[in-house]
């Protein structure tokens, strides 16, 4: 297998390193207080990589905080395809942000933290797919380091 090329000077890849080291952990935790926490951690963080990485690919460092507006208005300036969010990638985009939402914005009840591993590993995976997607849309090379395992 060829040598994954590593940016130590690319936020992006630090971050992404401490989404895989958390998802890692949580599927070790010897309980569940720590595994909830390193699922949590995968999956606010896998957010993040994944909104700093849409933003490279698009070419606009305005995405963000209105997500799916922000990214119909930049494929529209891109002169891209028009984005459908009820469907493929784009539905599993949307649960991706949801999901980090509830962790971050709403408060929920406590046994609602308790999270099994497997949630972090799903997470990761969907993540990774979409970000190889977007840039397969802008037709630019994905970041190799976002198949690390």
């Amino acid at each position: 297998m060829a040598e994954i090329t590593r940016n130590i000077n690319s936020p992006e890849y630090h971050l992404w390193t401490d989404v895989l080291h958390a998802c890692a952990l949580s599927e070790q935790a010897n309980n569940s207080w720590d595994r909830s926490s390193y699922v949590r951690w995968t999956i606010v963080t896998g957010w993040t990589v994944l909104e700093m990485l849409f933003r490279k690919a698009l070419e606009d460092d305005k995405i963000g905080r209105n997500f799916k507006k922000d990214v119909n208005e930049s494929v529209e300036r891109l002169g891209l395809p028009k984005v459908n969010w009820g469907e493929g990638v784009w539905q599993v985009v949307l649960k991706l942000k949801e999901k980090r939402k509830l962790y971050v914005h709403t408060k929920l009840q406590q046994e609602e933290l308790f999270l099994e591993s497997q949630i972090a590993r799903q997470y990761v995976d969907e993540v990774r797919e979409s970000i190889s997607s977007i840039y397969s849309i802008v037709k630019k090379p994905v970041p190799e380091w976002i198949y690390l395992k």
